[in-house]
């Protein structure tokens, strides 16, 4: 019964969305069929009609033809947008209430028990909305804050050592608040998502000097973006990313460092990855 139900459903927003779609382009050919046919036929402009009409007045008879169906297009463009937004309406309707609420919306019956679960839906999502948006808004504060001191230590590298010092611990204070903001921002219902600043390589690929990493689209990874690929306390040499997909990136090796016994040291499958944030500082995504 659900399953002949979904299917009712379906066939109607399917019909409704078509159905506007088809006045255009029933209209748009009859146009072009009628103009075609009025202006490029011989025997239109060179035959005697029965009425016996001269060749101005067939003229004026097609441009007022032409005329009309002019008007039937844009009454069809109006009333194919009109369906097209009703078509929204209802999808939306369905994503977000059900099968069996859209019918109930549909004949006019109303629950007291479903309105006032949908309100707490509603409730539930505005407070959602608003706890997410202060995140963002602390989120970008602090980015703002990181850029600028990123820059700020960049132009001022000749400064004093106890000038340095200072600005390197505010660097690196607003660097944590913004990772810690990040890494709570990506948290799913079950794991937390890799952060922007760190990741783990999953596969490596020596023939091809290819590593793949657990760090992707949804974490803010771009094609061009430098990481450096560390061991422990031991830094193993950088990558850049080449390919990204949603969840996953892969990135090619660019350097390799040497080890204690002067052998080049490759990255393996879970050897941490760090932006790299010197090199960032270039990067344009």
């Amino acid at each position: 019964m659900t399953t002949s139900r979904s299917t009712t459903s379906f066939l109607f927003l399917l019909m409704l969305g078509m159905m506007g779609n088809g006045l255009l382009v029933a209209a748009s050919e009859e146009v072009m069929n009628k103009s075609s046919n009025l202006l490029q036929s011989d025997s239109f402009l060179h035959q005697e009609s029965p009425q016996g009409l001269s060749l101005q007045e067939r003229f004026l008879l097609a441009e007022t033809t032409i005329q009309g169906l002019t008007e039937n297009l844009v009454t069809a463009r109006r009333e194919s947008e009109s369906f097209r937004k009703q078509f929204d309406e209802v999808t939306m309707c369905l994503e977000s209430f059900g099968v069996q609420e859209l019918k109930n919306s549909l004949e006019g019956k109303s629950d007291i028990n479903s309105d006032n679960k949908h309100e707490s839906k509603l409730l539930a999502a505005i407070s959602d909305l608003r706890l997410l948006n202060n995140e963002n808004e602390k989120l970008r504060t602090h980015l703002i804050h990181l850029s600028e001191m990123m820059i700020a230590c960049l132009k001022n590298s000749e400064t004093t050592d106890s000038s340095k010092n200072l600005k390197h611990i505010d660097f690196q204070k607003e660097l944590k608040i913004a990772s810690v903001i990040l890494e709570r921002n990506l948290k799913t219902d079950k794991k937390s998502l890799a952060s922007f600043t760190f990741g783990t390589i999953i596969d490596v690929q020596p023939q091809l000097s290819l590593v793949v990493a657990d760090l992707g689209l949804r974490h803010g990874v771009n094609i061009g973006m430098p990481f450096q690929v560390w061991r422990g306390n031991n830094h193993i040499g950088s990558v850049k990313v080449v390919d990204v997909r949603d969840n996953i990136s892969g990135a090619i090796v660019q350097n390799a460092n040497m080890n204690t016994i002067n052998q080049i040291t490759t990255p393996r499958p879970g050897d941490q990855l760090r932006v790299d944030l010197y090199r960032a500082t270039t990067f344009i995504p």
